[in-house]
């Protein structure tokens, strides 16, 4: 049975969380004179270097395994920063100090103190998944001092709020649901219950709560229209002949009016103002909308806010009859967000290039699949489905490091059409796209080594078939329900599997910035080069966007110039000269 702390002397009243925390465990190593200096010494170093690695203060992280095991275990000493020995003993030493916390407590580390009042409800719960639910709630009632028959919407708030504080992930909107039904439930079934009436929070929406049913008619008909217009070929406004929106577009459009409808609401503006798709791009409204958006993204705008009053600008031109006065704003809001486009890459994708370029990182991640193929064939008859699909993840990534092609591309590849072999079939395979399949219509063709061929030629004849449940297809890498794999499923368990393996968080777009930063540091300022193998279809467009790659290299090259010049470390300081004055 689960020993608790004693109610007249609950653990809140010295620690922030209501029970032990890191901070408790340091004190009590540093207090016990039966532990050696050196072990005292090496579990504390472990504890502060865990909670850094948590990325949180050591008085709100607890003090038992069962609280930080599964953050523990999605850390990956890539991601740290340190090596595997390293990460591996501070682990270990951790482990040990909180064991021995819980032992020489007697338990005391296991959680905080429940009363004997709420213990007695919770034990009427028949439900095991009910129980764990309520009981968290329970304990922070207990370490507050709440009294059964007082419990009221309030205090479940600040049990949300002590729960954004103090875990590793706050409490989902469902999660809250489901604990204040569950408590009204009880409380309406059962007579030794205390009344308890909670508020259920309401769903989140996605969309702000606002059914495009409602939106006026003619809006919706306009939004229409456009979408069918830009699917053909067309002329812009300036008379220049526009071949129509592949299928991608037209629903990134789509998305971004429906947002912006949606932006307007929240902005205060009447609905039946937005009559018309003339009256949601007129000044009065648009700039309203793309303020919104501005202060939603800080002190810069972002790019998404800059490319939709680029669109609304597009959109009023071609197809709207706004005057000259209204269009000349718009032209002014544009020119005043193209100020404050960033050139270059992100912050995010920077952070992933250092630590390519910096670290052993992106050798591991070539020599993955390998690995990952070895598993595969390991367990192809026990676990022939899962290992199919480490295969096919296998393939994936090969493919991705080999040609980086847009992750739509990737998962889109046809045996014969897209997958060919130009030398007959002992020849290696060719990846090619025709101009049509490739989102700037800028052909890509790529050979692949006799080692690539051999990774596709495995999982095709031995893993691929497991995948196909029934279906005939020519999809390399087959969905369930027949046809290509979904994208975005593909795109999300290849990101998953290397975090996982290697530790680096990479989707499989920034492939081809990785790819980009490879070439650039063995041949600097080739952007030729780059352009070709990502297929751009401008070099101003691959120069403008990697420049800050070759900035980055010319600071390394500059440093290493720099370092050249030190005198050896074995060299003997020269006489230091007397100061004058």
């Amino acid at each position: 049975m689960t020993k608790h702390v004693d109610p007249e002397r609950p653990f809140a009243k010295t620690s922030a969380i209501g029970e032990p925390s890191f901070a408790e465990v340091l004190q009590a190593i540093a207090s016990d004179d039966g532990l050696s200096d050196d072990r005292k010494r090496h579990w504390s170093t472990s504890l502060r270097k865990m909670a850094e690695y948590l990325d949180r203060p050591m008085p709100m992280i607890p003090a038992r395994i069962s609280g930080i095991g599964q953050q523990v275990s999605s850390l990956h000493p890539a991601q740290l920063g340190v090596n595997d020995k390293t990460f591996a003993n501070h682990r270990a030493n951790a482990k040990a100090a909180l064991n021995w916390f819980k032992d020489c407590r007697g338990g005391l580390g296991r959680a905080a103190a429940m009363s004997a009042a709420y213990r007695e409800l919770l034990v009427r719960i028949g439900n095991r998944h009910h129980r764990d639910l309520i009981s968290p709630f329970f304990r922070f009632l207990s370490m507050q001092g709440v009294e059964q028959t007082c419990i009221r919407d309030e205090h479940l708030s600040a049990y949300v709020a002590y729960c954004e504080a103090t875990k590793f992930r706050p409490l989902r909107n469902s999660t809250i649901r489901s604990l204040a039904r569950q408590l009204n439930h009880y409380a309406e079934t059962n007579e030794e219950w205390p009344h308890v009436a909670l508020s259920v929070p309401a769903i989140l929406s996605t969309n702000d709560g606002l059914p495009w049913e409602q939106v006026p008619a003619l809006l919706r008909s306009d939004i229409e229209a456009v979408l069918k217009r830009r699917s053909r070929p067309r002329k812009s406004a300036s008379g220049r002949r526009l071949r129509g929106c592949k299928q991608s577009t037209l629903d990134l459009i789509e998305r971004k009016l429906k947002a912006a409808v949606r932006m307007a609401v929240r902005t205060d503006i009447p609905l039946e103002e937005l009559s018309s798709l003339a009256a949601l791009l007129h000044p009065d409204r648009s700039e309203a909308i793309i303020d919104a958006y501005w202060r939603a993204h800080g002190e810069q705008p972002g790019t998404y806010t800059i490319e939709l009053a680029t669109l609304f600008l597009d959109l009023a031109r071609s197809e709207t009859e706004l005057d000259g006065d209204a269009l000349a704003r718009l032209e002014d809001m544009c020119a005043l967000l193209e100020e404050h486009r960033r050139s270059g890459m992100t912050d995010k994708n920077m952070r992933l290039i250092r630590q390519v370029l910096a670290t052993d990182t992106w050798a591991k991640v070539v020599g993955l699949p390998r690995r990952m193929l070895a598993e595969a064939d390991a367990f192809r008859k026990t676990q022939p489905i899962k290992s199919a699909v480490s295969a096919q993840l296998a393939v994936a990534i090969t493919l991705l490091a080999m040609a980086p092609v847009r992750i739509r591309n990737l998962a889109t590849i046809r045996i014969g059409q897209n997958l060919v072999r130009p030398k007959g079939q002992t020849g290696p395979f060719h990846l090619i796209f025709a101009a049509g399949e490739v989102k700037n219509e800028e052909p890509l063709e790529f050979p692949l080594s006799a080692q690539v061929t051999a990774i596709i030629e495995t999982f095709v004849h031995d893993h691929r078939p497991k995948l196909m449940r029934g279906h005939n297809h020519d999809y390399l890498f087959p969905g369930e329900a027949g046809g290509h794999k979904d994208i975005k499923t593909l795109g999300g368990q290849i990101t998953k599997r290397i975090e996982h393996e290697v530790g680096l968080t990479i989707t499989p777009h920034q492939f081809r910035h990785a790819a980009a930063a490879l070439i650039l540091r063995t041949d600097p300022g080739n952007y030729e080069f780059v352009r070709r193998v990502l297929g751009h279809r401008s070099l101003a467009t691959t120069t403008r966007f990697y420049i800050g790659l070759e900035s980055l290299s010319a600071a390394e090259r500059f440093g290493e110039i720099v370092t050249a010049m030190l005198p050896p470390e074995q060299a003997r300081p020269s006489k230091p000269k007397r100061l004058r004055g």
